[in-house]
């Protein structure tokens, strides 16, 4: 949401939003033209972590991610068995391979519908450091980029250590950085940025750790403003690390323009594990999933499904109707 970051020029276009699409579907839309304030999705999410298990091995089905899209080739003869020709093996993210070292490019996906869209974690994009013939993934503004084969960052690292790979870096190169996002300029993204629950509490403005807050699903760094100083607001009574969904647009005299100037950097998702949490048990807060979208439903009165789970469509429509009155916290991910 930060309004001020620099724009490099106007070619830069793969870097820019190109309006508000959103992803009910995944046909003809690519990461880079995507903006992350209108997202909304019905399509199933997976962690790379996820992706790992369709390697097309022992029954399994043979998965590959390109530009963030996740396509299932079991059925094409040269993937059967999750490996094509020696080079490439199922169960990974391929953008690269298949643009740019692949004979037939993306002509093998052009007529297969995605079967959902790829997810980095904050954890996963830890291993992704360049190091040991690793991929260098960097975020920046909730998407993540490859730059493995950009000259200024050799083994992961740039300007000799200042920025390093594996890393969210959405302040430091919109802010910090003399260049801004013009070194991105064609460089494709290859996944979405996403925090987990747990990742979130962790990102409590102490110790050195950036300042997080998440508001409808969206994870905004607040880290530069000052009245989230040392990761609280309005003394203790909202702290960082934390879903902030309800305070914010309910509570908040201001609502979200009191994060105009907060860098948008990945969306809260939610494991079926974490999930089970919002029980009105374990945590406090209730809330269920449908079509991939976590919702709070603390505060329907006579809520006569259960929570803490994902409905599934079998259930009562009136209930599932009643979620439209309700507040969207996030986005259930396979993992």
């Amino acid at each position: 949401m930060r309004k001020d970051f620099l724009i490099c020029a106007f070619s830069v276009l793969i870097f820019l939003t190109l309006g508000s699409i959103s992803l009910a579907g995944l046909e003809d839309v690519t990461l880079n033209d995507l903006d992350l304030q209108t997202f909304s999705t019905i399509e199933p999410m997976f962690t790379i972590t996820a992706l790992s298990r369709f390697d097309g091995k022992s029954g399994n089905s043979a998965y590959v991610s390109v530009e963030g899209e996740i396509f299932d080739l079991s059925s094409l003869r040269l993937w059967a068995t999750g490996n094509h020709l020696a080079l490439h093996s199922s169960g990974q993210e391929l953008t690269y391979e298949l643009k740019t070292l692949s004979p037939h490019k993306e002509a093998k996906t052009a007529d297969i519908k995605p079967v959902g869209l790829l997810i980095v974690t904050l954890e996963e994009l830890e291993s992704y450091d360049g190091k040991d013939g690793k991929k260098s993934y960097v975020a920046v503004e909730g998407k993540v980029y490859d730059f493995s084969r950009l000259n200024r960052w050799p083994s992961g690292s740039h300007q000799r250590g200042m920025h390093l790979a594996g890393n969210e870096l959405t302040s430091e190169l919109l802010k910090d950085s003399p260049h801004g996002v013009c070194k991105i300029s064609g460089v494709d993204a290859i996944a979405l940025l996403g925090v987990t629950l747990d990742e979130l509490k962790e990102m409590d403005g102490q110790d050195g750790r950036k300042v997080y807050v998440s508001v409808e699903g969206k994870v905004y760094d607040v880290s530069e403003l000052s009245f989230w100083r040392n990761g609280s607001h309005q003394g203790d009574l909202h702290l960082a690390g934390n879903d902030l969904t309800k305070e914010i647009l309910t509570d908040s005299p201001h609502g979200l323009a009191t994060l105009d100037r907060a860098y948008l950097v990945g969306l809260l998702v939610f494991t079926r594990e974490q999930l089970a949490r919002f029980n009105g048990i374990a945590e406090s807060k209730r809330y269920v999933a449908y079509d991939g979208t976590v919702f709070n439903v603390s505060d329907l009165e006579l809520w006569e499904l259960d929570s803490g789970v994902e409905l599934r469509g079998e259930e009562d429509d009136t209930e599932i109707e009643r979620l439209q009155q309700t507040i969207k916290v996030g986005y259930l991910v396979n993992n």
